[in-house]
This record gives C-alpha cells, sequence and structure tokens, in this order.
C-alpha cells in the first residue's frame, strides 16, 4: 500500500482533472493490473501520478479530431433539425442521456466512436423518415 501523501495526491489530481471514476479505474487496471489504487506500491504510485499530470495525453483518450468530428456531426444534425437555438443544451443532454457524460471532452476513443456511430444513425434515420413523409402524402392533401 501507497504512503497517504500518494493517495491523497493521487485523488486531488483526479478530482482537479475531473477525471470520470470509469477511466481512473480503466487507467489503473491497464497500466498496474489493479482495481483501487490503494492496491499500488510506492514506485507504481509515483508512475500513476506522473500519468495523471499527463491524462489527455492517454492514448485511449479521445483526440482533438475525433471530438471536433463529434462537434460537427452534432451542429450538423440539431442545425437540420431544430429551431430552438439551444445546441449546446441539446448536445449535453443527448450525451448524459446515451453516454453518461456531460462534455465531447470527457469521451474516451471507445464512447467518442459510439457517439459519432450514433449520431450517423440518428442522420440517417432522419434523412429516411424525411423522405417516407415526401412519398407518402396522398394524393389531393396538397
Amino acid at each position: 500500500m501507497p504512503q497517504q501523501k500518494f493517495l491523497a495526491r493521487i485523488h486531488i489530481m483526479k478530482k482537479e482533472k475531473a477525471i470520470p471514476e470509469e477511466d481512473y479505474r480503466d487507467i489503473l487496471y491497464r497500466k498496474f493490473k489493479v482495481g483501487t489504487s490503494s492496491a499500488l506500491s510506492d514506485g507504481q504510485a509515483l508512475v500513476f501520478i506522473r500519468n495523471l499530470r499527463d491524462f489527455r495525453k492517454d492514448p485511449y483518450a479521445s483526440s482533438d479530431e475525433i471530438r471536433w468530428k463529434v462537434n460537427t456531426m452534432w451542429h450538423e444534425y440539431h442545425h437540420n433539425h431544430c429551431n430552438c437555438g439551444d445546441e449546446t443544451g441539446h448536445k449535453r443532454r443527448f450525451l448524459f442521456s446515451k453516454f453518461k457524460v456531460s462534455e465531447v471532452g470527457f469521451l474516451d476513443r471507445r464512447k467518442a466512436y459510439e457517439v459519432v456511430e450514433a449520431l450517423k444513425q440518428m442522420k440517417t434515420r432522419r434523412t429516411h423518415a424525411d423522405n417516407n413523409d415526401e412519398t407518402n402524402v396522398r394524393p389531393g392533401t396538397l
């Protein structure tokens, strides 16, 4: 078990960087094959602290490109299908209800891929629904 000051530093950094619990546990397991920071040795705790400093440089974190793609796809979807003016609020509600994150920046690579796929499906469904609306118009109703 690491010294108390190492554990305290780990938990302070986790809170400061707003690292989701799932990502925190995932990094611990990937790097050290443990489920909790109290199972680390002193040396491992120091390495883990260095890893937390570079959290956004984590190879499993989503890249700037994928975050840009999610934001762009959401903007296109929202702009074409909603005129409310609350694009950011709708995006946050969508991300939280489906993926349990509040911002695109908190997506890991896997979840970012799932968001892109979900947005593709939403766009496809909406396109098909629009096409069906045009083809299913009864004669004489226009």
